[in-house]
């Protein structure tokens, strides 16, 4: 090039503190770029340099590019941006309206700080200036779609959106899925669905009634403390619920003293025990087969049977007669006779029932040499009077 052209020039500070003439063209040293002047503006207006490498721009006007690698701090008014844009270092609009931190891979919006939790910082909004401030997020969708948001643990299938928490603005639904499949619906009543299929198990509706069409369990019980006391007079000690079961026992026929060293035995033929219980009452059914040839030995006082489920809470409480009839020869000539005593009372205490005689007010303890039948049903209280 046989033509040198030189232009003043200086530094970067010396050019940031002079003032051109119109139509002035400077260089600045330490930026290696030019810089116009229109004989007013100090400072003038700095070229970017089209070249690789670092390089700090700075502009109060617009920023248009259709792509753009940008290695150095940009900072701008306004930018367009029509094509690809790559920024290798961090990305700050505003001071913290939007930062975003290359190296660790972090978006904050209201803030530069990601905080120290590690696992919920990815995207970080913020608005606590004051104690009274108010963060959140708005997702819009239309009047007939869906607004959501998937938890994903894979890029196809069901891995896309294993959770999913998903707002129907066409049914005006609140849905919650596991597993890829809804678990649980809050429909626009405002009732709560729970189960697959959401609704197919339990509902619980906005009035506070609930409907379950599988097993509620409640392993601490059930507190009804929340309703009034229906009694017409004294006071009410406990309003949980803690037990409910059913299940079966084994009754045997005996004496109230079974006797030694000749003991009571006997053959059952049939021994049913049944019971539901509900906290501290106890609904019992007996059924109770004995054959015919009992050895009493030297058995003594009343007829019992043994083997209630639950303890009595008070002895000697009256039961009835029930169903009892038993065998015994007697007559001349000699005749097994079925015998349903009328004068006779079940009164149980402990894990027993035994027989008593009202009139008189002493045991039934009758012997015989027949078959034995006894059916009772009846309730009782493990709870003391």
């Amino acid at each position: 090039m046989a033509t040198q052209v030189q232009f003043r020039g200086g530094n970067t500070n010396d050019n940031e503190n002079f003032t051109g003439a119109e139509r002035e063209v400077t260089v600045d040293t330490g930026k290696q770029t030019l810089v116009v002047h229109n004989g007013t503006e100090e400072g003038g207006f700095p070229l970017l340099r089209a070249e690789d490498g670092a390089q700090d721009f700075s502009t109060t006007g617009n920023v248009s590019a259709v792509d753009g690698t940008f290695t150095g701090d940009i900072s701008a008014v306004d930018g367009t941006f029509t094509g690809a844009t790559t920024l290798t270092g961090d990305l700050t609009i505003n001071t913290d309206a939007l930062f975003v931190d290359a190296s660790e891979k972090k978006v904050m919006v209201g803030t530069t700080n990601a905080g120290t939790n590690g696992t919920a910082d990815d995207l970080v909004v913020a608005n606590n200036g004051s104690a009274s401030d108010q963060a959140g997020i708005t997702i819009r969708g239309g009047t007939t779609g869906r607004s959501q948001i998937f938890f994903a643990d894979g890029t196809s299938g069901d891995a896309e959106y294993a959770g999913m928490l998903r707002y129907d603005h066409n049914e005006d639904a609140m849905m919650f899925r596991t597993a890829a499949t809804e678990a649980m619906q809050i429909n626009s009543s405002q009732s709560l669905l729970i189960g697959p299929s959401a609704g197919a198990t339990t509902t619980i509706t906005s009035g506070g009634a609930a409907t379950f069409a599988g097993v509620v369990k409640a392993d601490a019980g059930i507190d009804f403390s929340g309703i009034s006391s229906t009694a017409d007079s004294g006071s009410v000690g406990n309003n949980l619920l803690d037990d409910y079961e059913e299940g079966t026992f084994t009754p045997t026929l005996t004496k109230w003293n079974v006797g030694t060293p000749t003991p009571m035995s006997c053959t059952h033929t049939t021994q049913q025990g049944r019971y539901i219980k509900i906290g501290a009452v106890v609904h019992a059914r007996i059924n109770l087969f004995v054959d015919a040839g009992i050895t009493w030995g030297n058995s003594s006082s009343a007829l019992t049977v043994d083997g209630l489920p639950f303890t009595y809470g008070t002895n000697n409480t009256v039961i009835y007669k029930g169903f009892f009839r038993y065998q015994k020869t007697a007559g001349d000539p000699p005749t097994l006779t079925n015998y349903y005593p009328t004068d006779f009372e079940w009164y149980g205490y402990g894990t027993k029932v035994y027989g008593v005689t009202p009139s008189t007010g002493s045991n039934w303890d009758e012997t015989y040499d027949g078959f034995t039948q006894v059916v009772i049903e009846f309730t009782y209280t493990t709870l003391s009077h």
